[in-house]
């Protein structure tokens, strides 16, 4: 519990920190190119539904994450054509626009995410795993109302059984995306989020857990 707590702290600290430290960057000097736009800092919670890779165990639990974003695009469109709005344009952007222009159509913002898990229920024999993992996220232009992104993210994993004796804390890397759905008053609902784990050195044999999170965030700014 003390853990879960810590992270949970650090999260939220993580947010404020950066949008304190950004904004005083602001104020003080002028960060040319690239980095010179503001970030956007939000943080959530999620609830979580994993496949442990072990027996067949569904594990169901609770989630906190971080999301640091620039708003402005890598590489930012000026063509119409990848704005449509209408179902049948965006079919047709999608095939060939994008192909032609995927990073002036996509319009992919570079961000950062750090998030923690734990799946504490309806494990087998009392089986439980918790991740701590942060990397680089990468947030896709809307789509009528959703916003795509994909994720790459590494860190620790925590393993128990037999309820409670601990089998150990692993490496982990795990590849992911999923939508938001910019709602109302600073709230994102995160609608969809999949993330596929790989822990190399799990008692050795390589173990991929793997599932879905759903949850809502507020951004900060």
């Amino acid at each position: 519990m003390k853990k879960q707590t810590f992270a949970f702290f650090l999260l939220f600290a993580v947010a404020a920190g950066v949008n304190g430290a950004v904004s005083t960057a602001q104020t003080t000097q002028k960060i040319p190119g690239w980095f010179k736009a503001p970030v956007s800092v939000s943080a959530g919670g999620a609830l979580a539904l994993f496949n442990s890779d072990e027996q067949g165990n569904q594990l169901f639990g609770i989630g906190a994450f971080a999301d640091l974003t620039r708003p402005k695009p890598m590489a930012e469109s000026r063509d119409t054509g990848c704005r449509a709005a209408s179902p049948r344009q965006v079919l047709l952007w999608q095939i060939e626009n994008t192909l032609k222009h995927p990073l002036k159509c996509l319009e992919p913002r570079l961000g950062l995410e750090v998030e923690a898990r734990w799946l504490l229920w309806n494990g087998i024999s009392g089986e439980t795993q918790s991740n701590y993992l942060a990397g680089p996220r990468i947030q896709f232009r809307r789509v009528w109302k959703v916003e795509p992104y994909i994720k790459i993210v590494g860190g620790v994993s925590r393993s128990t059984f037999n309820h409670g004796v601990v089998a150990g804390e692993f490496g982990t890397v795990a590849i992911g995306g999923g939508v938001d759905i910019p709602w109302k008053h600073n709230l994102t609902i995160r609608a969809l989020d999949y993330e596929y784990q790989f822990w190399p050195l799990y008692l050795g044999d390589p173990l991929s857990p793997h599932g879905f999170s759903s949850g809502v965030s507020y951004r900060f700014r």
